[in-house]
């Protein structure tokens, strides 16, 4: 393995700052999915860009951020789908224009359901704030309050 050199190194390689802009991706990012995919391909347990390693957070970071935009996406979808008595790619557009925090629409907002509406809002805030954000406030782990005694039971 060849040490790395702690000169000037190239833009990718000093941080990877994955995070999402308007519930899209950067480059890094796609970089980091394509790194990753090509060295399971080559069952290369550890990809590497320009000679820096990248770790398993970062590539599980990468795919959450790529992943969690796509499933908000089709859930939203299939949601317009059923409120909504509208063209297919009418409701896709709506979709991906509220959680990308366009502003573009081909006329369907104005004549949204009350639940269509909602959906779209909720879509815009998402999209503003970022899936991962959102996603990290409801997973982070929070410390209890409460400890309970532990205690030994008869089992079987």
């Amino acid at each position: 393995m060849k040490p790395v050199s702690h000169g000037v190194r190239p833009p990718l390689s000093t941080t990877i700052d994955s995070m999402s802009d308007a519930s899209g991706i950067k480059l890094v990012t796609f970089i980091v999915l394509i790194m990753s995919a090509y060295s399971y391909l080559r069952s290369d347990p550890s990809p590497a860009i320009f000679g820096c390693a990248l770790s398993n957070q970062t590539r599980g970071k990468a795919l959450a951020l790529t992943l969690m935009p796509t499933v908000i996406a089709w859930l939203t979808i299939f949601i317009l789908s059923m409120t909504e008595n509208a063209a297919f790619i009418d409701i896709i557009f709506e979709a991906i224009s509220a959680l990308g925090t366009v502003g573009l629409s081909r006329g369907l907002t104005g004549e949204l359901s009350d639940a269509g509406g909602l959906v779209i809002i909720f879509l815009m805030f998402i999209g503003r704030l970022g899936p991962l954000t959102i996603a990290y406030s409801l997973a982070s782990p929070r410390q209890k309050k409460i400890k309970y005694p532990s205690s030994t039971l008869p089992v079987g």
